[in-house]
């Protein structure tokens, strides 16, 4: 379902694209790869669903011509790594250190990137630059491994962070592990983890997205050599992690998070 204030926004961007009536408008549904239970056959299905129900929304309320509308299902094919619309996926795991007025929880409200759900860290540690971590492995979604192409040019790592007012020490970083040799696991100082690390600047929610074969090794901030073999292999991404910092002597940080998503082609357009 989709929210009221996501309905307002979808609702007002109809009626901007009612002026200019040349342009098409192509809506994506996608879904993560844990199979459906009920009603709903599968995700491909369900990927249907969403797209139909934003499409809907734009021709019943803001009076699109439903021939300017493509609605896709996309299912399990570009999958959705985190909405947080399900809440907590009981395959992800979490460290969060013992510091002052800790959260690290799924928030339900308007103010989501997507749907009616994100992600929060936040919180103050004064020994250490990590706050709290995330970790996404391939097997909470049903397989040891994301179910990704083995192109990485064709391949883009996104997802959506909001910065508060007022708060401007935060750091993201996202650590993309590969199983180089495929025997299942992820092994540290050996294999090859791809980086993205975010200074939170802007206020309020900014996009993130990368083309995967761009993604660097990170050591410490600073672009560094291969850990493991060099190569970008998407196929072999067996856990994906989320580390939340700040300078331990700034204070109190927090950050939302919301929407990870790996698409194929080009970057994620919200």
């Amino acid at each position: 379902d989709v929210d009221p204030k996501g309905r307002e926004a979808l609702i007002e961007i109809g009626k901007a694209l009612n002026k200019q009536p040349d342009v098409q408008m192509a809506i994506e549904g996608h879904t993560d790869n844990i199979p459906m239970k009920g009603a709903i056959k599968d995700n491909w299905d369900l990927s249907v669903l969403r797209a139909t129900s934003i499409a809907r929304i734009l021709i019943a309320d803001a009076s699109m011509n439903p021939k300017r509308i493509q609605a896709v299902g996309r299912g399990d094919t570009q999958p959705v790594a985190a909405d947080f619309e399900n809440g907590w996926n009981s395959g992800w795991n979490t460290y969060v250190q013992s510091g002052a007025n800790m959260s690290f929880a799924v928030q339900t409200n308007n103010n989501a990137a997507q749907g009616g759900r994100y992600y929060e860290m936040a919180g103050a540690v004064s020994w250490d630059w990590l706050i709290g971590l995330v970790n996404m492995p391939g097997s909470a979604y049903g397989s040891t491994y994301y179910p990704l192409t083995s192109n990485p040019s064709n391949l883009y790592f996104n997802t959506m962070l909001y910065k508060p007012a007022g708060i401007d020490n935060g750091l993201v970083l996202f650590q993309i592990k590969e199983d180089d040799n495929q025997d299942g696991m992820y092994s540290t100082g050996s294999e090859d983890m791809y980086s993205i690390q975010v200074s939170l600047t802007a206020n309020g929610w900014s996009k993130i997205s990368q083309r995967y074969d761009n993604i660097p090794t990170l050591v410490n901030g600073a672009a560094s050599g291969p850990i493991g073999n060099g190569l970008h292999e998407p196929n072999k991404i067996i856990e994906v992690s989320i580390l939340f910092l700040a300078n331990p002597t700034s204070g109190y940080s927090k950050t939302w998070l919301d929407y990870i998503i790996f698409t194929e082609g080009s970057a994620l357009e919200p």
